[in-house]
């Protein structure tokens, strides 16, 4: 597959993000001063008292600490859950006569990487206060659901989605399963073989897909990324925060899943399955592989 240019890296200047971390102090005990019935005949241990106070005084100080300590990173831990999920806008232009709408964005994750998505993908790591792209950094600033991202010449805002798709959500299992090869698909990229069929587990992770005499492409994880497309299908994204510099030079694996109202005419035909769901593999680098396959049942096939 080759994407278009990023031509513009939805620029950026994030602003920062308050986090208030309050403590509390622990009250001093002390008893309410009544006399006793009983007389006195010995004077007070002045110096166990004064330790005791001591000891007290220093536990106070240190259950203060703690508290505050566990309010800070309580805190810092919702403001940072708070501010993961993707960030949109929407955008029609006329292209060649007619309008084409598109969706610019930012998603957060929790793990604290990013993804810039345009025409193409960036990919970002991020804290309280700043975003880091290559080796930029640029402030945010969030207010309740608006993101709002500017520098000298733009100002942009982008409004945090509540996205209710299954999917988008990492549930994948109405699709879970094992998918077909087309024959074509065999003959472009099974190294004179076959494709090992690919099998979609209920979180998105994949296995399978490689030639039989192949290595697997990649570990079972659940995809980094997760985009839903204007024609109805789904791009899913593997990365990591180890991988973030290969990842902004377009070596990353990706797959788009098609659901069976959303399969394209180019697929349908390779495929003669045009009523099934499908998976078209990408992975981008030095060496385009893009198999094809199309749903073939919830259980592996005999």
């Amino acid at each position: 597959m080759t994407r278009k240019p990023y031509k513009t890296l939805l620029a950026c200047t994030l602003c920062s993000i308050t986090v208030l971390a309050t403590g509390c102090t622990t009250p001093f005990s002390s008893d309410d001063g009544q006399e006793s019935t009983e007389a006195i005949t010995t004077a007070p241990d002045t110096t166990t008292n004064a330790d005791n106070s001591s000891t007290e005084q220093a536990t106070a100080e240190q259950t203060t600490t703690d508290a505050a300590a566990t309010t800070e990173t309580s805190t810092t831990e919702t403001a940072s859950s708070d501010i993961c999920g993707k960030y949109a806008y929407t955008n029609t232009e006329e292209i060649g006569g007619s309008e084409v709408t598109s969706e610019y964005g930012y998603i957060f994750n929790e793990d604290h990487t990013g993804l810039a998505f345009a025409q193409d993908f960036v990919m970002f790591t991020w804290d309280d206060k700043q975003i880091h792209i290559n080796d930029q950094t640029h402030d945010y600033e969030i207010k309740g659901d608006v993101l709002t991202l500017k520098d000298d010449e733009f100002k942009q805002e982008y409004t945090k989605k509540n996205e209710t798709d299954p999917v988008l959500n990492g549930d994948f299992s109405e699709y879970v399963g094992f998918y077909k090869p087309t024959d074509k698909s065999n003959k472009d990229y099974g190294n004179g073989g076959k494709i090992v069929d690919v099998e979609i587990h209920e979180d998105g992770s994949i296995t399978g897909g490689h030639p039989v005499d192949g290595n697997s492409l990649i570990k079972q994880v659940k995809p980094t990324f997760i985009l839903k497309e204007s024609f109805g299908g789904y791009t899913c994204i593997f990365a990591d925060k180890d991988s973030i510099e290969d990842f902004n030079q377009g070596k990353y694996l990706e797959y788009t899943l098609y659901p069976e109202t959303s399969v394209p005419e180019n697929l349908s035909k390779e495929s003669n399955a045009s009523n099934k769901a499908h998976i078209r593999l990408w992975q981008m680098g030095d060496k385009v592989y893009s198999p094809n396959f199309y749903f073939e049942g919830k259980e592996f096939p005999k």
